[in-house]
């Protein structure tokens, strides 16, 4: 297992793609807790905050309270950092005032081993090679919870 232990965060409409990210984590010998079925006190050993970005997120309340856990412990810890993985065509990266980085990792539309390596990469370094300064709209539409947008093919390896 590598040295940094993650924290997970998800909306409840998420789930699966939370179990299903946990499961890449796995995979790149990540320790992990999951922040919606772990106590929030677990935070204080957890070194990156990784958040599932879906249209619910926003008003995911277990989300804000996972970043706001997580965040309360950054004088603690020290060298904390949030890496938030976009799953969803359309979700809009609004600014917020953090004392910690953020790091994105844009999966729409990527194959599986292109946002694996991306998120492998913003874990190591903090870093990924994805510019998403101008990613998402000055929009201020709200998630309304009636979107079918289909995951499929996220979480499945590249075909040979």
């Amino acid at each position: 297992m590598k040295s940094q232990t993650i924290y997970l965060s998800f909306p409840p409409e998420a789930r699966t793609h939370g179990v299903a990210v946990g499961k890449v984590l796995d995979s790149l010998e990540y320790a992990h807790v999951d922040g919606s079925s772990q106590s929030r006190s677990e935070a204080d050993v957890c070194h990156v905050l990784v958040r599932i970005q879906t249209l619910a997120s926003r008003h995911a309340h277990n989300m804000a309270d996972d970043t706001h856990t997580f965040v309360s412990f950054y004088n603690r810890r020290g060298e904390r950092r949030i890496v938030d993985v976009i799953l969803e065509p359309g979700y809009v990266v609004w600014p917020e005032s953090l004392p910690l980085p953020i790091t994105y990792v844009d999966a729409v539309g990527q194959s599986y081993t292109d946002w694996v390596h991306d998120l492998e990469q913003a874990l190591a370094t903090g870093q990924v090679g994805n510019d998403v300064s101008d990613y998402g709209n000055d929009s201020d539409e709200y998630y309304e919870g009636d979107d079918d947008y289909d995951f499929d093919g996220y979480f499945e390896e590249d075909p040979e």
